[in-house]
């Protein structure tokens, strides 16, 4: 009987409006009366603003965002700024959106693991970039090839990823002895992914080694960038002193060292001669 009712007034109000509707000056009246939810197809009267405003509306906008989007693109250097950026100051949410899903943790001459992002920034968080980290970044642009044992960054990823970048860098983990190479995929849209973190404990140029620490036997000891004396120099030691080892070369002939330089900054790569003139194993102190 409700419905059969509201029906009734409703044509009962629909047979008003048509009449309101033909007196001069009339005009439909608008109403919260149930009647409403029946269909009342009576338009308003056109005018030339509404045509305007529903015309240039949807047309507007899509063109302003595309507009927007072109000018402002994103490149490659932009993306690792960001991630050095977020890195330097642990903004582990940053860098969570700036992970690939899932997130590949690589360990060099080992086997990797895959992280959902959320779950690769807590690893980072309480694994290897502790409070106080000093990162350092290679130039981005450096062959990284020679470091892989000759193999090209881009093989890294696979086939069906397109490798924009791979960057090293070094003072990972509690000791600041770790290395790690982040590489960037370029993906279908145009952006760019953090895909994969390949990281390595006693650095890309050597193996681990037991030995805890060597002494300075020479009166005074050059420091170097790589294993060999032709890598450039980058300290320069008085003899008696000890230093913390965090690798060996793969000939054995070069110790690899966690060392700073005179503002207590993290020297990336710091190498000794494992010549017994130059320097011994030792324990530190």
């Amino acid at each position: 009987m409700i419905r059969k009712y509201g029906l009734m007034l409703s044509l009962g109000l629909l047979v008003s409006l048509l009449a309101a509707a033909c007196t001069p000056g009339g005009a439909p009246t608008e109403t919260t009366s149930p009647a409403t939810d029946i269909a009342l197809t009576l338009p308003p009267a056109p005018t030339d603003a509404p045509a305007e405003a529903a015309t240039d509306t949807p047309a507007t906008e899509p063109a302003a965002t595309a507009e927007a989007t072109a000018a402002s693109p994103v490149t490659a250097d932009d993306f690792i700024a960001t991630l050095q950026e977020a890195v330097a100051v642990r903004d582990f949410a940053t860098l969570q959106g700036l992970m690939a899903d899932p997130f590949t943790v690589g360990y060099w001459l080992s086997e990797g693991v895959s992280y959902t992002p959320a779950e690769a920034a807590a690893f980072l968080e309480s694994n290897v970039l502790p409070e106080g980290a000093q990162i350092v970044w290679a130039d981005p642009d450096m062959d990284l090839a020679p470091m892989l044992q000759g193999q090209p960054p881009a093989s890294f990823l696979g086939p069906d990823k397109e490798v924009a970048a791979a960057v090293l860098s070094y003072g990972w983990g509690e000791d600041a002895s770790a290395e790690a190479i982040h590489f960037i995929a370029r993906q279908p849209d145009g952006t760019f992914r953090w895909e994969l973190m390949l990281y390595s404990g006693f650095g890309f140029m050597g193996l681990p080694t037991d030995v805890e620490a060597v002494v300075i036997n020479a009166d005074e000891a050059t420091f170097y960038s790589g294993p060999g004396d032709t890598y450039d120099p980058v300290a320069t030691v008085f003899g008696g002193m000890t230093y913390p080892v965090t690798g060996a070369s793969q000939d054995q002939m070069w110790w690899r060292l966690r060392c700073y330089d005179d503002n207590n900054e993290l020297i990336p790569q710091c190498w000794v001669s494992a010549d017994p003139a130059v320097s011994a194993p030792s324990t530190l102190p």
